[in-house]
């Protein structure tokens, strides 16, 4: 588990979901989300750190709430994707068990 999060902390993958926030719940058109997510990944790069460090996103741009450091932990990531054939714990549980039954019945 600890492997998988060092690798994930090589790329800011949680920029995405960054973006995401600003669009769905600040209504900030995709352009200007992605510009200042960029500044967020820049400040990141010039401390050396995967954005997931960083301990206040407000500093970096008053847009940014409480809301938006919940987004910074590749776990609560990871779970918020519902959809069927998500990355959630509890969808990969459900796949598991769809190919496990699929195996037994071959």
């Amino acid at each position: 588990k600890e492997n998988m999060l060092n690798a994930c902390k090589k790329g800011h993958l949680l920029a995405t979901d960054l973006a995401d926030y600003l669009v769905r719940e600040k209504n900030i058109p995709f352009r200007k989300a992605h510009f200042i997510v960029g500044n967020v990944v820049a400040q990141a790069e010039a401390q050396g750190i995967d954005i997931s460090e960083i301990k206040d996103l407000s500093k970096i741009d008053p847009v940014f709430d409480e809301k938006a450091m919940e987004l910074l932990n590749f776990e609560f990531s990871l779970n918020s994707k519902q959809s069927e054939g998500s990355s959630s714990i509890a969808s990969v549980e459900k796949q598991i068990q769809i190919l496990e039954g699929f195996i037994q019945n071959l």
